[in-house]
């Protein structure tokens, strides 16, 4: 499978899942669940992918990197501090976007 995918980095995922967190914050316009899956799945994608070009234009300039225990420990640190972020916008993105629409726009709760 290593072949079909690469190797996938999980400080850029966890880039994505800043970009993902991020999109599930309210607006103005509501989205509906498929929609929103849509939009996560694609602000995902963008954020994984500005990771990765920030990793590439960093090797490229031959900036120090760190690696093995240091990097396991940043990295752990970030996701302990990302994971209990996402969750709690995660459960409350739908409350946040129903209070604007009914506040606001004065339309209907969106469901699901």
């Amino acid at each position: 499978m290593r072949w079909l995918v690469g190797t996938i980095s999980v400080p850029c995922l966890l880039l994505g899942l800043v970009f993902f967190t991020a999109s599930l914050m309210p607006s103005l316009i509501p989205r509906g669940p498929a929609v929103q899956g849509i939009l996560g799945g694609v602000v995902t994608a963008i954020g994984y992918l500005i990771g990765r070009i920030f990793g590439l234009l960093w090797r490229a300039a031959d900036m120090p990197r760190l690696s093995g225990r240091h990097a396991a420990a940043a990295t752990a640190m970030t996701a302990l501090g990302l994971v209990p972020v996402f969750l709690w916008v995660l459960l409350y993105s739908r409350v946040w976007q129903n209070d604007i629409c009914e506040q606001a726009c004065k339309i209907d709760p969106l469901e699901g």
